[in-house]
């Protein structure tokens, strides 16, 4: 990809990227009015936010399945990964041509997970732990945990988005590579995560009926309501979108025009939701 791009071909990237990120929220809010019917006839609303995570990711990994039919299609044309017009191009900028994958481990996907993940093991967790028989000092704890987790994500969002404003300045990395590396290891940190979560104790019956973190059980419940799947296959394809154009912003502007454009999605979303009627509908005063 080349490092410059034309300003009205910028502007037309970044409006996409706000409305693939306003629809990928709204694919996940409406995901939580869902109601499904359990395996016992009772009539429950959806609340697997590890699952939600989980298809997030799917979404970015899909990326890396597109990135190979480009990059496979280059290397029939010229031959030779070193016949790339691109590589010649990176050389002469003295950016790196080849990257080692772990890079992409530890940076994207940890500040991810652990900014998703520690919020919900933290709340659901910890807090029947330290006040097993008080249940009002548990909500009382919930919601400083809640505020603090807030204030935590501050510092991780922006750091995750640097990263990748740093990636494609030393590397020569296509963006649809480097979403698809994010979503793999993500996947990978998921998977252990679900199962290590089907072993840790929660005291709120209404995220923890079965009294565990056992979000695989997010997976059969889709069934029941094909509405959920729908928003589940609606999140994963605009999460895709959604990363890979925020990453092509972040590569020819900058992060901070990314993260300007992510908080315009407030207003979208809100907009959205003020025009919904039934469950959801936001009033405007």
């Amino acid at each position: 990809m080349p490092d410059k791009i034309s300003p009205c071909l910028l502007y037309k990237l970044m409006l996409s990227m706000l409305v693939f990120g306003s629809a990928n929220t709204v694919f996940l809010k409406m995901m939580n009015l869902s109601y499904f019917t359990d395996k016992d006839g009772v009539r429950k609303q959806f609340y697997h936010a590890f699952f939600q995570t989980f298809i997030m990711f799917i979404g970015a990994f899909l990326c890396i399945g597109v990135y190979e039919i480009i990059y496979f299609r280059d290397i029939r044309k010229y031959e030779d990964y070193e016949n790339l017009p691109q590589v010649d191009e990176a050389k002469r900028k003295g950016k790196k041509t080849r990257i080692n994958i772990l890079i992409l481990f530890i940076p994207p996907p940890a500040l991810i997970s652990f900014h998703q993940l520690f919020g919900g093991v933290a709340i659901a967790g910890a807090s029947p732990l330290i006040f097993k028989d008080d249940e009002k000092k548990q909500e009382n704890t919930n919601t400083v945990l809640e505020i603090a987790l807030i204030i935590i994500a501050q510092f991780f969002t922006p750091a995750f988005m640097v990263v990748e404003e740093k990636l494609p300045a030393d590397y020569m990395l296509h963006p649809l590579k480097i979403v698809g590396l994010e979503g793999l290891w993500g996947l990978a940190i998921y998977i252990m995560l679900l199962i290590i979560f089907q072993f840790i104790e929660c005291g709120n019956k209404d995220i923890c009926p079965n009294g565990r973190l056992r979000y695989s059980s997010g997976f059969p419940c889709n069934g029941k309501n094909p509405m959920i799947i729908c928003y589940a296959v609606g999140s994963i394809l605009s999460v895709a979108f959604y990363m890979s154009l925020g990453v092509t912003v972040t590569k020819y502007a900058s992060a901070t025009q990314r993260v300007t454009i992510d908080i315009s999605r407030t207003l979208v979303i809100w907009g959205v939701f003020l025009a919904k009627p039934g469950d959801g509908h936001e009033r405007f005063i």
